[in-house]
């Protein structure tokens, strides 16, 4: 059976540290891809507006976007599927960090983010992650018609003090999904949400079976598309706590390991070839 659908996570996954990747191997092989009627997803934490910042015109017309850790898919410029977070639940949650230190707190709404800080270490790096954003005073400024799809807690901590602030997080709060993303970012979204949900888009509308879908990632945020893949591939760099979720681990983002492993897919698109990146082998 040949793969039908491959998701791939942007930062730490495709995306080198320095943000860059192989523009022309990629494009490359997304057009044969293509033609070989495999779609291609770009599954991310970022929001719509700063994915397209990492493509091509050309290319984007070929990808399907899930932004907001899935939350907010974008397919032939239509908005296919949003979900979202009650107004009630983010402000709580906003509510919860009141008076607490070194956290940071950015609201997307798909198109475009919400931050109540205006210079700092925070301010910068939300807006590494963030070219369309509005700062409020609170954030019940935040307009009633806008749909929170994901709230983004930039927390300089380790990444074990996250992984704890996350847990706390989500006994808080039942109808949340709170995981790390990266080591210093705590991503909450609703609970029905997260990559896993836009996996089961995809396969819905297409009929797609888990061994046509090949997922890769490496962070918490990407555990829940692990789940609904057979070829669930975690980078050689990913978190532990991730790759206990996948059946394969590759090279590395800095190898451009992705890039690699879809130039073979072109070729042998039963993906056989996976075998040798089975873990525990």
């Amino acid at each position: 059976m040949s793969i039908k659908l491959v998701a791939i996570d942007l930062d730490q996954t495709l995306l080198r540290a320095d943000k860059t990747y192989d523009v022309e191997r990629f494009e490359a092989v997304v057009e044969q891809l293509t033609q070989q009627g495999v779609m291609v997803c770009i599954a991310t934490g970022n929001s719509y507006h700063k994915i397209v910042e990492f493509f091509s015109a050309s290319v984007l017309e070929k990808l399907h976007l899930a932004g907001d850790n899935g939350n907010f898919i974008m397919c032939d410029h239509e908005v296919e599927q949003v979900i979202g977070i009650e107004r009630q639940t983010f402000l709580k949650l906003c509510d919860y960090f009141e008076g607490k230190e070194n956290f940071f707190i950015c609201i997307s709404t798909g198109e475009v983010s919400y931050m109540n800080v205006s210079e700092g270490i925070g301010f910068e790096k939300i807006l590494k992650y963030n070219n369309e954003y509005k700062i409020v005073q609170d954030f019940s400024e935040i307009p009633e018609e806008q749909v929170a799809t994901k709230i983004a807690i930039f927390s300089p901590r380790s990444l074990a003090r996250n992984k704890v602030i996350a847990k706390e997080l989500s006994d808080q709060f039942a109808d949340l999904s709170v995981v790390t993303s990266g080591d210093d970012w705590v991503d909450a979204y609703h609970y029905e949400g997260g990559k896993g949900s836009a996996i089961q888009f995809f396969k819905e509308r297409y009929q797609l079976k888990p061994e046509e879908v090949m997922a890769f990632g490496d962070s918490l945020n990407d555990e829940s598309m692990m789940k609904e893949v057979k070829y669930s591939v975690a980078m050689s760099n990913a978190d532990t706590d991730l790759a206990l979720h996948c059946q394969y681990k590759i090279g590395s983002n800095e190898e451009q390991a992705v890039i690699d492993i879809l130039e073979r897919l072109v070729n042998e698109p039963d993906a056989q070839f996976m075998d040798q990146y089975e873990m525990n082998r």
